[in-house]
Parts: structure tokens; C-alpha cells; sequence
């Protein structure tokens, strides 16, 4: 199959003219119409090689990494499609479920199509090949592709025709045409990168840097407020409550580098904006253990499960109406306005302080090596036997070192901080799933202290009841398995790491 790209200058109707110039052309169930692509708002489908196209009542999955324009799995659906539940069972919904869920699945652009299949007859009415004509056109532009696959036989023919539609405009590309599609109509489906690396350089002044990390979080704060506004899927205040975490914690970190009056008013309003995200989250969280709470408990107890859940679901809707006023409200209006206009534009309001034109590599390596000192002077026992309070103050600080190794990756050699990153998420995954423990428990059990008839329910209270000792149960175990993950952190090979890193480059 050959593959032919014409400039925008071209339509389908130019190129099938003067195709049958030279042959006789028959025309093979043309089709146009509009289609949608539909991927979620951070491109999960497009990162595991597929692209999902919505055409009329049709949803078609096909794979983009493979030659051709691939035979994609597709199935058929009247209803309005947001998630992946909304769609029927299929192959389809089997493939992307764990691809996607909980995300919703977001139109990212639409086009208008026609497409043509094509037989070519030479004067002997013998058919030297076949193919498809493509045209796709949108506001910023149009993708008009030929694909010719030749009889056995006529390989000089389609060699000829070949070079003759090169003469035409036309380019011969080697790349999968749905890439070429993307890149001709600029559609982009990684743009979204909330975790993306800020290049920082080793010299620059620290608050040159800092100012860069927080405004790249409010700029991630104002990506996800529309699919907030909208109440799109759960993972929009997942992501905005990430970026207000880091930013508090760069404030935190950084406190003696940058003007403390600025700081002092950033931060009220990111802890203002972070404490009216809490409740909402955890509601969140609740819901989207839905599954797992129906297999820890027996199905006995599965109708006073539903009602708890159908409970947690309507107090949800009330308490994302109040956090729709949050986001109207002053503090987050001077975040996105004020503070962000401050943070690009008027940097040298933010280089009053003396450390704050300091190297911000030598400042770095600074802060990482007493973080790390800290979470050192900790004794096994003081782990082993931590109450829940004691875990999640012991989650926070790993975190804040976290935080420093991926913030300032760029600054150090990345062959030397990948192990020293990756046994730190180790720490936070296995704490932050202890804590995570720690909270259902607290949450389901202040659902016994509300009036709702749903949750004053026998059977509520006995689902609710249920839960609570299983989770207990679980999280006993996690406890006892956290000396496991916890030793490799205490190990004078990490010790020696951090400090070759961090420490020698002092000379202290």
C-alpha cells in the first residue's frame, strides 16, 4: 500500500479528475460525514497507541502504530457517551476500560470527511489497483491523503502513477497516516503534562527557578478548572489539588528565598483553595471504591452498601455546588490573575531577599540533605509502633523530599536520582496507602453522625460497620509489612547516595 499526502491547495474532487485522465475510475461507496475524536483530557488512549473516533451513533478504535489505517474494533451506541460505562458491552469497551477509567472520554476535535474508495481500470479494462481517497478539513486546515495498493502484475502501472501524482504535489510518506492526519490538521493530544519536567539551569538565581515551578502550578490550576466547572470526571479536582500540594510545598521549602509578605498572602490563598477541596475529594474517593467495597463485603450486606453509597453520592452533588463558589471566589480569581501575572511578568518583585539570588542547585542540594537528615534521625521504633497521626506527619515530610528530587531532577545527573526517586515512591505509595486506610475509616464512620434516612438505615449502619473492620484489618497488615519497605530508605548505601549527591558538592 502506497501512501500519498497532498497539499492543502488540492480537494479529493481535483485528484480523482485527474486520476481518471488516465484511468478509468469507478467510485466505491463514497462517504462523507463528521467525525469526532474523542480521547480523555490527559490522552491516555493516544499514549497506549489508539485513537477513538466517534462517526454518527459508530465508535471505532483503531491503532495508530501499526501500517495503514487499520481495521479497528467498533461498536454501536444511541446513548450520550461520556464514560466508558455509558458505552455497550464490546470489545471496545473491554480493550479501553482500564486504559481510561475513571477519566471521561472528551471530544478533542471533530472534522468534516469524505472518503472515496477507488478501482483503477487500464484501457484494457483490467484493474491495476485500488485504493482510497481521503479528505479531511477543519478551521485550521485540510489533510488530503491517497492510498493505492497495486495488482499483482502491474507493479511498472502503479510505479507510473506513482511518480505521476508526486508531479501533482503529492509526498510519499512512510508514517502511519493517522499521525500525518494529527500533524496536517494540528491536533495535539499530549499537551496536557502535569508532571512534565521544568529545565532549570544549576546557576540560576533561586528565585528565578521557584517563580517558574509555581507559576507552571497554576497554569496546571487553570487547565483543569473547566473540566472542573463541568464536573467532567473525578480526576480534574484530582490534578488541581496535586498542583495546589506542590506549590504549597515549594513555598514551604523555599520560605527563606523569596519576599516573606508576598509569600504569607500566596500562600493563605493556597491553603484556602486546598481546604475547600478536602471534603469534596474525599467524597470522591468513596464513590470510586464502589467496586472494591462490594467485593470485601458479603452481598448481604450489598443493599445497605448501596444505599450508603447512594448517600455519599447526593451529599457529593451539595458539597461540589459550595466548591463552585470557591472557585468564583476572591482566592482563586487573585491565583489566576493576580499571582500568575506576578509570577511571570514581575519577577524582580520576587528577588528582594538575599538567598533568593543564590544558586538554586546549591540551595537545593541544601534543603534535600537536611530533609533527608531529618527523616534519618527517625529510630525503627519510632515506625514501627507510629500511630496513624505519627504515619501521615512521616508521609508529609517523605513527600516534601519527594517533591525536591522531581522539581530540581534537571539540576543533578538523572542516572544517579532515578533509584533514589523511585525508592521514595515506594515510601509515599506504601504510607500514603496506609493513611488512605486511616481516612475511610474516619469518613465512614462520620456518616453514623448525619440525619439522612438513607444513612440511619439498619443496613447502612451494618454495611458501614462491616467496612470499617475490614479496613482496619487491612491496614494492620500494611503496618506490618512497613518495615519491609522502609528498610532500603535506612541503608548506609542510601545514606552514602544522597550524600555524594547532595552533601559533597558543599564541600562541607
Amino acid at each position: 500500500m502506497k501512501s500519498l499526502v497532498f497539499p492543502p491547495t488540492l480537494s479529493s474532487a481535483q485528484i480523482l479528475r485527474r486520476l481518471g485522465g488516465y484511468y478509468r475510475v469507478r467510485r466505491i461507496q463514497p462517504w462523507q460525514g463528521k467525525k469526532i475524536l474523542l480521547d480523555t483530557f490527559d490522552g491516555r488512549l493516544f499514549r497506549h497507541g489508539l485513537i477513538l473516533i466517534k462517526t454518527g451513533f459508530e465508535y471505532t478504535l483503531v491503532p495508530y502504530k501499526k501500517a495503514g489505517l487499520g481495521q479497528g474494533m467498533a461498536c454501536r451506541t444511541r446513548k450520550l457517551v461520556l464514560h466508558v460505562r455509558d458505552l455497550p458491552w464490546s470489545a471496545l469497551k473491554k480493550k479501553i476500560a482500564p486504559l481510561v477509567e475513571p477519566r471521561a472520554l472528551l471530544p478533542q476535535a471533530d472534522w468534516r470527511e469524505r472518503r472515496i474508495g477507488i478501482m483503477l481500470f487500464n484501457r484494457k479494462q483490467q484493474v491495476i489497483g485500488q485504493g482510497v481517497v481521503i479528505e479531511s478539513v477543519r478551521s485550521k486546515g485540510r489533510f488530503l491523503l491517497v492510498m493505492i495498493n497495486g495488482e499483482k502484475g502491474f507493479s511498472a502501472d502503479l510505479r507510473a502513477l506513482i511518480k505521476e501524482m508526486k508531479a501533482w504535489g503529492g509526498e510519499q510518506v512512510q508514517r502511519n497516516p493517522w499521525l500525518l492526519f494529527l500533524e496536517h490538521l494540528r491536533i495535539a493530544l499530549t499537551d496536557y503534562r502535569p508532571k512534565r519536567i521544568v529545565k532549570l539551569q544549576p546557576q540560576w538565581p533561586a528565585y528565578h527557578a521557584l517563580t517558574l515551578l509555581l507559576a507552571f502550578q497554576i497554569r496546571i490550576l487553570l487547565q483543569n478548572e473547566r473540566g472542573l466547572r463541568h464536573d467532567w470526571d473525578v480526576e480534574f479536582l484530582h490534578d488541581f489539588r496535586v498542583a495546589i500540594r506542590r506549590a504549597r510545598s515549594v513555598i514551604s521549602l523555599f520560605k527563606k528565598n523569596l519576599p516573606a509578605k508576598k509569600l504569607d498572602a500566596l500562600r493563605r490563598d493556597f491553603r484556602l483553595l486546598s481546604e475547600a477541596t478536602n471534603p469534596l475529594r474525599d467524597l470522591d474517593v468513596q464513590l470510586l471504591r464502589r467496586p472494591l467495597y462490594h467485593k470485601l463485603l458479603p452481598t448481604s450486606l450489598h443493599p445497605g452498601l448501596e444505599k450508603l453509597l447512594r448517600a455519599i453520592a447526593r451529599e457529593r452533588q451539595k458539597e461540589y455546588l459550595r466548591f463552585v463558589r470557591v472557585l468564583n471566589g476572591a482566592a482563586y480569581q487573585r491565583i489566576k490573575k493576580q499571582w500568575l501575572f506576578s509570577l511571570e511578568q514581575d519577577k524582580t518583585e520576587w528577588a528582594s531577599r538575599p538567598a533568593g539570588r543564590l544558586p538554586i542547585r546549591q540551595e537545593v542540594a541544601k534543603l534535600v540533605w537536611k530533609k533527608f537528615g531529618q527523616l534519618q534521625k527517625m529510630k525503627k521504633e519510632d515506625w514501627r509502633n507510629a500511630d496513624d497521626e505519627a504515619l501521615h506527619r512521616m508521609r508529609i515530610e517523605t513527600k516534601k523530599l519527594r517533591y525536591l528530587l522531581e522539581f530540581f531532577s534537571s539540576l543533578f545527573p538523572q542516572p544517579a536520582m532515578a533509584p533514589l526517586l523511585e525508592q521514595l515512591r515506594q515510601v509515599q505509595d506504601h504510607l500514603g496507602h496506609l493513611n488512605d486506610l486511616a481516612v475511610q475509616q474516619v469518613k465512614l464512620l462520620d456518616h453514623l453522625q448525619k440525619s439522612s434516612p438513607l444513612l440511619r438505615h439498619p443496613q447502612t449502619i451494618a454495611a458501614i460497620g462491616a467496612l470499617v473492620a475490614v479496613l482496619h484489618q487491612e491496614q494492620e497488615q500494611w503496618k506490618n509489612a512497613l518495615a519491609e519497605t522502609m528498610e532500603p530508605f535506612f541503608a548506609s548505601s542510601h545514606k552514602k547516595s544522597y550524600r555524594k549527591l547532595f552533601r559533597e558538592p558543599l564541600g562541607r
